[in-house]
């Protein structure tokens, strides 16, 4: 007991400065993403559509890619064009655009939800718009701020940082390679010689910069590594994809079990009942997936249980987002007004055939938004999978990219990958918010 007490205590120094580090890259990011969020949010209030447009495009970006992508772009596809980023301002750079884009949104909400009259007041007295801006704070914080993003906090993992640093690029790079000479050195070369002859090349277009010819051909070999790897990625990508979106799946039927039975315990008369699924629901949203996917798959081997990689990523996935959907299923049994039940009740029905047939339908239409928001939260959610090596989407980019030394090319591709699954999950929430919204105005008309 004695030995067990002295490993914790010399192990934490080393925790409690991870802890500090954590702190500080969560303040970091957070002051720099509601900078980001405010100041878009700010610009969408102008009337400059293609500047809409733009962060329209980096909203959807952001908010459909793993931020796990999104780190992993920044600390080693940089690192690969020659910008190397340390391991710190890598991780707050990723985390404040993902966490710039969800907060665009969310002040965008709380500036569109003040009546515009109160800005045709203002102007009408002589104010700028960017000064009337500063009345729409107050109540823009009044907004309905999403959960906390369950995304990887921890930093990139510095295994790979020794296999991509330091190494040379590909032959496709055009750079110094070890063996080349100054032309001064070259031993064919000679002073007092004439004038060396190059051959001539065609004329280029009229006023055509030297340069934009360069990265129009820079961009033409960065296209080409695709074309030429594609017969060899596609095959295991493919079979990646269906890994990630069947591990999708599962984690998320689990997590509805876990957050239909949570939702019904915590509404429950039985206090003991009552207490043990708060218990269960404030300790899954407060600890982040990716240490209880550790917990699952390196704490349980001691014991003797040993789960496949699969198995235990989506057992902690469904275990950490069964938390979260506890809570929406609760809000939508809460919203069935009470006297439907008692009316059910009143009619013969059992408790449990009122729950059944009465309440629960209603709740689902309720809730169904939401739960397509938390589907693709686990669809992003499984790229941290990739950590207990999970054979899904963002561990064979990993792998790919260790093999071609091109992380730029795999994780842009990962990302591009993400993006095209999660995208239309995210137009059709926004559908079904938007019909039930209609469905809510014409009811209360």
């Amino acid at each position: 007991m004695e030995a067990y007490v002295q490993k914790i205590l010399d192990l934490g120094g080393p925790l409690l400065l991870g802890a500090v580090t954590t702190v500080e890259i969560t303040l970091a990011s957070l002051v720099a993403a509601i900078v980001i969020g405010l100041g878009l949010a700010l610009l969408k209030l102008t009337r400059f559509r293609p500047l809409h447009w733009l962060i329209d495009v980096y909203v959807e970006v952001f908010r459909n890619t793993p931020v796990l992508v999104q780190l992993f772009l920044i600390y080693f596809g940089l690192a690969y064009l020659g910008v190397k980023v340390a391991a710190l301002p890598a991780a707050i750079i990723g985390l404040s655009l993902n966490g710039g884009a969800i907060l665009t949104e969310v002040f965008r909400a709380g500036l569109a939800a003040i009546h515009h009259g109160q800005r045709e007041a203002a102007l009408a007295v002589g104010m700028t718009p960017w000064a009337l801006a500063t009345l729409h704070h107050p109540a823009a914080d009044l907004a309905h701020h999403p959960a906390a993003a369950r995304q990887l906090r921890d930093r990139a993992a510095q295994g790979y940082r020794c296999g991509l640093g330091d190494r040379r690029a590909g032959d496709h790079v055009l750079r110094a390679q070890s063996g080349d000479l100054d032309l001064r050195d070259h031993p064919h070369l000679h002073p007092g010689r004439g004038a060396l002859l190059l051959p001539e090349l065609p004329p280029g277009p009229p006023g055509r910069p030297l340069r934009a010819s360069a990265e129009g051909l820079a961009m033409i070999e960065f296209l080409a590594v695709y074309a030429e790897n594609w017969a060899n990625w596609w095959p295991q990508l493919a079979t990646a994809i269906w890994n990630t979106l069947w591990l999708m799946v599962c984690s998320f039927a689990l997590a509805v079990a876990i957050g239909l039975v949570l939702a019904i315990g915590k509404i429950s008369r039985i206090r003991l009942l009552r207490a043990l699924c708060i218990g269960y629901i404030e300790i899954a949203r407060g600890v982040p997936a990716l240490a209880i996917l550790f917990l699952i798959y390196f704490g349980l081997v001691p014991f003797g249980i040993v789960l496949d990689a699969f198995v235990a990523g989506f057992i902690g996935l469904g275990m950490s987002a069964g938390g979260y959907i506890a809570e929406v299923f609760r809000a939508g049994i809460q919203a069935i007004h009470k006297g439907q039940r008692e009316a059910a009740l009143s009619v013969g029905m059992t408790p449990m055939k009122s729950f059944r047939y009465i309440i629960l339908p209603q709740a689902i239409r309720i809730v169904l938004p939401p739960m397509l928001n938390m589907l693709i939260i686990l669809l992003k959610d499984t790229s941290i999978c990739s950590l207990i090596s999970t054979p899904e989407l963002m561990l064979r980019a990993k792998d790919l990219a260790m093999m071609s030394f091109l992380p730029m090319h795999l994780f842009l591709l990962a990302g591009l990958i993400y993006f095209l699954l999660a995208w239309p999950l995210s137009l059709l929430t926004r559908r079904l918010e938007a019909r039930m919204r209609r469905g809510l105005h014409a009811a209360n008309a």
